[in-house]
């Protein structure tokens, strides 16, 4: 939570306090009104008011008026039945507060100001771009979205006025006027989100990335299972066979679809930026859905150099001949014991079923094609920890995931990947730790020998 409201809680549970009399001093029933006006005021200008706050706002402002208008409940059944459900709005706002919160992305390590723009393509494709520049900008940095309530709706099955507070969230980019240029032509890395996710949904990432020197294109997909002819109930069973059938329809229908998507930025892309972006040097990114565009979308893409896939599902008609250079992570393991599983908040014979059948494709594909494939598995994470959802909303991320370490693994793995594909840096990729599982190659794991 934010300072503000962290204080308003406090003054909200004395004003009530003082309210029903229960501590009575002079002094405060003055005091507290003026101190509460202020520290409001404070609030709603520097910080931004949210909805997880409204019950603590609606019990200020009656507890106010009830202190300075001397407005008292007499019956003393209904004075205790009302101070209880005070001192439980004031607890659920901030919990929800504390669920939910205004969180801060992790600072960049590269080089480069990061800026940003939303963009639409010529057929009403919306994609957003971050561009690295060494010039000096005193704009505001830009929100980490725009209109949350509406744009996101529907988001992992949420209505959207949850993700309302991510206006107020701060990026470490700056928007971009048009008149932002790089010094010379970038790298391009196309990012693909999952299914019933949003472009900007891996921005601590993204963000990393382009600080080191990257221009990035994350597409808005859109997604929606009615698009695709995929009904929503079905997908949601908690049954594997289900989920099967889901993956399925997804490779067959969507992915298609949004490698179509790749292409159009592409198009525009090479309009808007020819002097700043090197289209001979493409990376594809994606997470889940995402991953399985990235992986097809490699396939028929020109100058693609590097494929980075996170715990998304292969089509398995490209593993025989996917011969580019391929990044994978997965979630924790589905060989895990059902004990295991539970700990981790998991439906063990459900996660194992649908978690063994995505990886048999994935799996193949490392088998087929072994060079400069490179499969690494977070154990304590879960499918979302690949995304921002541990900032967003830290209660869907896996108990034991360490969100400040496994966002710096990710990106330094993927930023000494893509080096070695573009550059033919030296960095090690097989980043040791033992948060880390690295499956393939299956000699990462061996002690190094001391010289």
């Amino acid at each position: 939570m934010r300072l503000f409201e962290i204080l308003l809680a406090v003054i909200s549970f004395i004003l009530v306090l003082q309210s029903f009399s229960i501590i009575k001093i002079k002094l405060l029933k003055y005091i507290l009104p003026s101190i509460t006006g202020i520290f409001f005021l404070i609030h709603f200008f520097y910080e931004g008011m949210r909805w997880q706050m409204s019950l603590i706002y609606l019990i200020l402002f009656c507890t106010i008026l009830a202190l300075l208008f001397k407005l008292k409940v007499k019956n003393k059944i209904v004075k205790w039945i009302v101070f209880f459900f005070c001192v439980l709005g004031i607890v659920v706002s901030h919990t929800l507060s504390y669920l939910i919160p205004i969180f801060s992305l992790p600072k960049t390590n590269g080089i480069f100001t990061i800026v940003t723009l939303n963009q639409t393509t010529q057929s009403g494709l919306e994609y957003k771009i971050w561009l690295p520049t060494k010039q000096d900008l005193n704009s505001l940095k830009s929100n980490y979205h725009q209109s949350p309530s509406n744009d996101l709706d529907g988001l992992m099955g949420m209505p959207g006025f949850i993700f309302s507070h991510l206006k107020l969230v701060k990026t470490n980019a700056f928007p971009d006027n048009k008149t932002i240029k790089t010094e010379n032509k970038k790298p391009l890395i196309l990012y693909s989100h999952g299914a019933s996710s949003t472009e900007v949904d891996n921005t601590a990432l993204i963000e990393e990335l382009v600080s080191q020197g990257y221009v990035v294109a994350a597409v808005n997909h859109k997604f929606s299972f009615k698009q695709y002819g995929l009904d929503i109930n079905e997908a949601k069973k908690v049954e594997i066979e289900a989920q099967k059938t889901l993956i399925n329809q997804l490779i067959k229908k969507a992915v298609p679809n949004q490698v179509s998507h790749y292409k159009d930025i592409i198009h525009e892309l090479k309009l808007a930026y020819p002097n700043q972006i090197d289209f001979d040097n493409i990376v594809l990114i994606g997470h889940s859905l995402g991953g399985a565009t990235a992986c097809s979308g490699a396939l028929e893409i020109k100058n693609v150099k590097a494929v980075i896939n996170m715990d998304g599902p292969i089509d398995l008609k490209i593993t025989s001949n996917f011969s580019l250079p391929l990044l994978y992570f997965s979630s924790f393991s589905p060989d895990l014991s059902e004990e295991e599983l539970k700990k981790l908040q998991v439906s063990p014979s459900f996660y194992k079923g649908v978690k063994k059948y995505e990886l048999k494709a994935v799996q193949k594909l490392f088998n087929n094609n072994r060079d400069e494939k490179y499969w690494a598995r977070f154990k304590n994470a879960n499918h979302l920890d690949f995304t921002d959802i541990p900032y967003m909303i830290p209660m869907m991320s896996a108990p034991n995931y360490d969100k400040v370490k496994g966002h710096e693994l990710k990106t330094k793995i993927i930023l000494s990947f893509i080096a070695k594909q573009l550059n033919g840096s030296n960095k090690n990729i097989i980043i040791m730790d033992e948060s880390l599982e690295w499956i393939k190659p299956t000699t990462a794991n061996k002690p190094i020998p001391k010289k």
